[in-house]
């Protein structure tokens, strides 16, 4: 069968995989594809000098592609391995625009197609149609394409195609066979490579050494964990290291930087086929590593086979500027090179910055122009945050407050001493309380507002006695003055005041804020939670979110016209009587608490079948995502693996380290 690449909507570079392994797997080729041929035919002379290219972001798309003669002799097989690992370029999901052939309209997927194996494996002089300029004759039928797979010059391609991806078909696998002791040791080796590698993935540990000579006495994380199971397993010790047959160690570090690839494209395929082909919503978020460098992480959000809401993190891109047209370019070649398109977005969740949410420019506008129903939802947490800061900066009283607790932080965090001090008064508090029965172990943290708020209360006798001290500190003279004031309003009937007021006030908005943080809550439960602290600071009944109305539900659908349309928006309101009156009758429906619940239950009891444009409607509001929790995480995890001592970390291995890390 032959492999046909195309050309659609997504043009933006690819990251295959590396593959150069000696042996390794290819996808089936792929069915026919269209693409795009409204481009110039690119020129297929060589150019000189050799193109400056990246094996990890390759062009993806059939019409971009440079000839693979174009590249060095040295690389064009790693160049092959890279696009048949990606396998051939087929869009799918979008609207194609109709071209006039004779009398009527037809509508094909942007024009051209290309053969996949004839691009990689061609050689000599020929028509170049397939390859270059691609083919366009679709109103005469398949022919030219049934012809072209039949003919001398693609089953020669296709035989080398075969050759390659299969080295026991091929001749020099034949020369240089390795016997099956010999592959039954390099597995063996492997394994325990792979062991080892893993375990420091998990751990989000370095790899490597500074020195890793046989004599260095530290050696790097990898070789040490290898000579640390050799020396205590003498299967181990039997294959690994010195006693590893000839030269193959499987140590180096080009050896553990593939199989790191190895398990990162592992767990984004597992990814990617658990969301098929279906929509899904984006999260998105930028961050400056230790090294200077702006990084874009990306998580998908979509609803898996048992009806749960899943956000998964899928890489992270270096981008040269964080402007709204760059951002919106890196996404799209991130989620091309994973074969999935900006139309399958269903929902967009960023902070509130303005290159993000601005309604001209910002991301969310470019990403609307490709996907109408990709609806942005500002990260509700955030939102909380900046209103409850901004009443507190418009109250003089608590403004007081706040500023006064910054300064207490300055003079107790800037220095080890002061911190120490405190640490021993508070243990001194805490050994006599227990001894008296009065409280049990717990963990005290310096964090958010509420957090700090609760701890100067309960740290309240302790903080006093260190200022005091600091202030009879004859060492401290330089210090005197802000730590007398401090002393001064510690101590006033203000701070107390403000400082338990506050505490009441941000613990009603605590648990909302808490809420937020989770991965599994949706629109509807937020909104509730809302209306839970609004209630409770203005003493006020309030039955919260009331139940969508049929009419506000054929409301909803329209906003999905791509999704929900002609016969589909009918159909949907026949179920909704018929699904209300159902689940009304069902003793397992009662109970649930939010829109996740209904989804997984629908799925238990296979109603997602019975009532599809119902369980269609609850999957795209379960798109729309109420915090970014996921992306942050993505940033503290970055600030554990890129460390100051390893700030020199490639993009391609960072990206594959946190992805195995996080999933």
């Amino acid at each position: 069968m032959s492999a046909w690449a195309s050309r659609g909507n997504d043009r933006r570079g690819a990251r295959p995989a590396e593959g150069r392994s000696t042996r390794w797997s290819a996808p089936a080729p792929a069915a026919w594809g269209t693409a795009d041929g409204g481009r110039q035919p690119l020129d297929v002379s060589p150019p000189t000098p050799p193109p400056v290219y990246d094996i990890n972001h390759l062009p993806y798309d059939a019409g971009e592609r440079l000839p693979i003669e174009s590249y060095p002799v040295n690389d064009q097989d790693a160049i092959r391995r890279a696009y048949i690992l990606n396998g051939p370029f087929h869009p799918y999901a979008h609207i194609f625009p109709k071209r006039k052939i004779g009398k009527r309209d037809r509508q094909f997927n942007f024009d051209s197609a290309f053969c996949f194996v004839c691009y990689l494996f061609k050689k000599g002089n020929g028509a170049d149609t397939f390859i270059v300029d691609g083919w366009r004759n679709w109103n005469i039928g398949s022919n030219a394409l049934i012809k072209h797979e039949s003919s001398k010059a693609h089953k020669a391609t296709q035989a080398r195609y075969i050759g390659f991806i299969n080295p026991k078909v091929a001749i020099d696998y034949n020369i240089e066979k390795w016997g099956d002791e010999d592959l039954r040791l390099y597995k063996i080796m492997l394994t325990y490579s792979l062991r080892c590698l893993k375990f420091l993935l998990h751990q989000e540990l370095a790899f490597r050494g500074h020195d890793e000579s046989e004599e260095s006495s530290n050696r790097g994380n990898f070789l040490e964990l290898l000579k640390f199971l050799a020396a205590n397993s003498e299967e181990v010790n039997k294959y690994v290291l010195n006693n590893a047959p000839g030269n193959c160690t499987l140590t180096s570090p080009k050896i553990q930087q593939q199989i790191i690839y190895c398990c990162a494209m592992k767990t984004r395929k597992k990814i990617i086929e658990e969301l098929g082909d279906e929509p899904y919503a984006i999260l998105a978020d930028e961050f400056s590593d230790i090294s200077h460098k702006e990084q874009l992480a990306l998580c998908l959000r979509y609803i898996d086979e048992l009806g749960r809401p899943c956000e998964h993190f899928i890489g992270v891109v270096h981008v040269d500027d964080t402007s709204s047209l760059s951002l919106k370019e890196a996404i799209e070649a991130l989620l091309v090179s994973h074969g999935l398109t900006m139309t399958q977005i269903r929902g967009q969740d960023y902070d509130g910055a303005s290159n993000m949410k601005g309604g001209i420019k910002g991301l969310k506008t470019l990403i609307m122009q490709e996907s109408p129903s990709a609806y942005y939802i500002h990260c509700f947490a955030h939102q909380l945050q900046l209103v409850l800061v901004a009443v507190a900066k418009g109250n003089t009283d608590c403004k007081r407050f706040f500023d006064q607790v910054s300064l207490l932080l300055s003079i107790v965090e800037v220095s080890c001493k002061h911190h120490g001090m405190l640490r021993n008064a508070r243990l001194e508090q805490i050994r006599k309380a227990l001894d008296c029965g009065e409280l049990e172990t717990g963990e005290t943290r310096w964090g958010s507002h509420y957090k700090t708020v609760c701890n100067i209360i309960s740290l309240y006798p302790s903080i006093r006695d260190v200022l005091i001290a600091l202030g009879d500190d004859t060492s401290h003279r330089a210090d005197w003055s802000k730590i007398n004031f401090m002393v001064g309003a510690f101590e006033s009937f203000e701070f107390v005041f403000i400082a338990q007021l506050m505490f009441v006030i941000l613990g009603y908005a605590n648990e909302l804020s808490e809420c937020l943080q989770r991965r599994e809550q949706d629109i509807l439960n937020a909104i509730s939670l809302v209306n839970v602290a609004k209630s409770r600071m203005q003493q006020l009944r309030s039955d919260g979110w009331n139940q969508f109305l049929e009419r506000k539900l054929h409301r909803l659908a329209e906003f999905y016209p791509n999704d929900i349309k002609g016969n589909n928006l009918l159909k949907l309101e026949l179920q909704l009587d018929n699904y209300i009156d159902d689940v009304r009758q069902d003793d397992s429906f009662k109970g649930l608490e939010n829109l996740v619940d209904l989804s997984v239950k629908l799925v238990q009891t296979k109603r997602h079948k019975v009532y599809d444009m119902v369980y269609l409607l609850l999957k795209l509001v379960l798109f729309l995502q109420v915090a970014t929790a996921s992306v942050e995480r993505v940033f503290s995890a970055m600030a554990l693996i890129k460390t100051k001592l390893r700030n020199k970390l490639g993009d391609s291995l960072l990206d594959d380290c946190l992805v195995t890390f996080i999933e």
